[in-house]
């Protein structure tokens, strides 16, 4: 809803870009990667309306998500622990 439409969500979403961006990699593939090591997490969904988007995904249980990347990914979760 509208409600998450705030200065600080579009804050934490430029910053989850830039760091996509930094990696090589979408801004999907990113939140797609964080979810899959997240411990406890036994499954990842995803849905996909394409082919392209569909491929765009499976990259993304591929990327090495390493101590720079988990990093800076956690530098904006502390940041930002609700920001919607």
């Amino acid at each position: 809803g509208l409600f998450r439409d705030t200065e600080m969500v579009d804050e934490v979403v430029s910053a989850y870009q830039a760091i996509a961006k930094k990696h090589g990699i979408t801004t999907a593939q990113l939140a797609l990667k964080w979810v899959d090591q997240v411990s406890g997490v036994s499954s990842t969904i995803i849905g996909a309306t394409s082919l392209a988007q569909l491929e765009e995904n499976i990259q993304a249980f591929d990327i090495d998500y390493n101590a720079e990347l988990a990093g800076e990914v956690s530098a904006v979760l502390k940041k930002h622990l609700a920001p919607f």
